[in-house]
């Protein structure tokens, strides 16, 4: 019974080696979770203006373009849960912060990363570590069929899975590479984006938007709800129910704290098709002219609310 048992034992071990070892080749290979993670480490004092937000923000901000140090924390498909969990963890550490930027799209209401088809991605997040529960939210080796052979490129260091920009913009999404006929892309990303009004979903996100504001009007750090701009072939096809629940929300939340203001710029007329990338999209010289309206924007927000 006791070489039984330490036999087991000695198994137990070895698998615990094992698989340790895989998840700390996973860990190894670079993203962009662990990229911002680190940046965060190493320059969390100096950043003054400080955006979060899916893939709209991450490929529609250029920190570059503001005149006061910038950082971009947006990923693909981050939903407002997450971004409430990284102001969280970062805003104590952000002693220069002045502005955080909050992107509200058509579709962040009424959505949240674990509940859809890219709740994968909610692993990334580890890389913080920001709290989640599960192993499948927690180690990398649980959480896709491909982490093995993942693990071997990582030991080898043949892999780099990291696609933003050392300002943290994601740079796939180029003006030379942009599509020309949106009409089609411009159904599909709607029809995607269109939520089942789920009223608790809704509140949960709601109230993580007025938490948010509750962090920075605590720590006097001006809050920016944004709607950043689409093309007016995915507009249109917008479902006019959600849409004015989305900007209901954000003027009412901007009403209701002094430090807020809500840039609605769905269909701002300052940008034209070219500017974009996809339907809903900017691609990087619609990004630029973007950030340079928010940096006026908030030259003058400021001065205003001083």
């Amino acid at each position: 019974m006791k070489n039984f048992l330490l036999k087991s034992l000695g198994f137990f071990l070895l698998l615990v080696l094992v698989f340790g070892g895989f998840e700390w080749a996973l860990r190894r290979i670079p993203n962009d979770y662990n990229y911002k993670a680190t940046y965060y480490r190493h320059h969390d004092k100096e950043i003054k203006i400080w955006n979060v937000g899916s893939s709209h923000a991450y490929y529609g901000i250029n920190p570059d373009y503001f005149e006061k140090t910038a950082f971009n924390g947006a990923h693909v498909s981050q939903s407002l849960d997450f971004d409430l969990k990284l102001l969280r963890k970062y805003i104590r550490r952000m002693d220069s912060l002045e502005v955080f930027i909050l992107p509200v799209s058509y579709f962040s209401l009424f959505s949240r990363l674990d509940k859809g088809a890219e709740a994968w991605r909610c692993i990334n997040y580890s890389e913080y570590p920001l709290t989640q529960f599960g192993l499948r939210k927690n180690l990398r080796i649980f959480g896709d069929q491909a982490a093995f052979d993942r693990a071997i490129e990582g030991l080898r260091g043949a892999r780099n899975d990291r696609s933003c920009l050392e300002n943290g913009i994601g740079s796939a999404f180029r003006y030379e590479n942009r599509y020309v006929q949106l009409d089609s892309i411009a159904a599909v990303s709607a029809a995607r984006h269109k939520k089942s009004l789920h009223r608790k979903i809704m509140a949960q996100n709601e109230s993580y938007i007025k938490q948010m504001a509750r962090l920075c009007q605590k720590h006097q750090v001006k809050i920016l709800l944004l709607s950043t701009p689409v093309h007016q072939s995915y507009y249109q096809l917008l479902d006019s129910t959600q849409l004015a629940i989305t900007r209901e929300t954000c003027h009412r939340i901007a009403a209701d704290f002094p430090h807020c203001h809500y840039l609605d710029w769905m269909q701002d007329e300052r940008f034209v098709t070219e500017d974009f990338f996809d339907a809903d999209h900017l691609n990087h010289l619609g990004a630029i002219k973007l950030t340079q309206y928010l940096n006026d924007f908030i030259r003058d927000f400021s001065e205003n609310k001083e």
